[in-house]
Parts: C-alpha cells; structure tokens; sequence
C-alpha cells in the first residue's frame, strides 16, 4: 500500500518521462523497450531467486525443527553402566566404599597385629 504522495510523484514521473518518448524515433524506441524488458526479466529472476532461498531456509528449518522434537520424544532411555571394579570387587573396596564408622578402620592395623599374634583377652 503506497500512500498518495508516493502514487502522485510516480504518475507525474511517468507522464514526464511517456511525453518525452514521443520525441524518440523508432529504433530508439524499440532499445528503450528491450532495455526495459531484460531489466524487468532480470528482477522477476532475482525475486524468484529469492523466494527459492525464503522457501528452502524455511524447509531447512522446519525440518531441522521435527527432527529435534522427534528424537526428544522418542529418546532412548539411559542405562547406567556398572564399572567393572565394581563388579570385580575384592575386600578392600569394601572397606574404603562401606559408610560405617571409620574408627574400626583406623585401628585395622592394630587388629590385626592383634589376631597375628594370638592376643587374647
């Protein structure tokens, strides 16, 4: 939508530049109407031009978007692994893993000073 003084100022243009084509012979005329009509052919190319590329970033997008939204959905559940020391676990890691009371732990050595040396009590 154009507003009037826009209109106004295009149709004045025209009527200046159509009165001045009547002084013009016929071959000019006929390059004036061949230089307008590649000129025209050549923006109709670029707007298609254009819409290619609105068209295909749109499709690109729009697929890129289902895509992400697809595999959210259909997301695979995660297990989570058992490492392998914990399935070959020899005594110690359960000592150094337990949530006991470490105080039994301090004194290990002690203890088994203890039980090596056939201490009773």
């Amino acid at each position: 939508m154009e507003t009037g003084s826009k209109q106004n100022f295009k149709e004045r243009v025209r009527r200046v530049l159509d009165g001045q084509t009547a002084a013009y012979d016929a071959a000019t005329l006929n390059r004036l109407h061949q230089a307008r009509r590649r000129a025209l052919e050549r923006a109709e190319r670029k707007q298609r031009k254009t819409a290619w590329w609105l068209a295909g970033g749109a499709a690109a997008v729009a697929v890129t978007l289902i895509a992400s939204i697809t595999l959210q959905m259909f997301k695979p559940a995660v297990e989570t692994a058992v490492p392998v020391w914990v399935v070959q676990q020899d005594p110690d890691v359960d000592l150094i893993i337990a949530a006991d009371d470490f105080e039994l732990y301090q004194e290990l050595d002690f203890l088994l000073w203890l039980d090596q040396n056939h201490y009773e009590s």
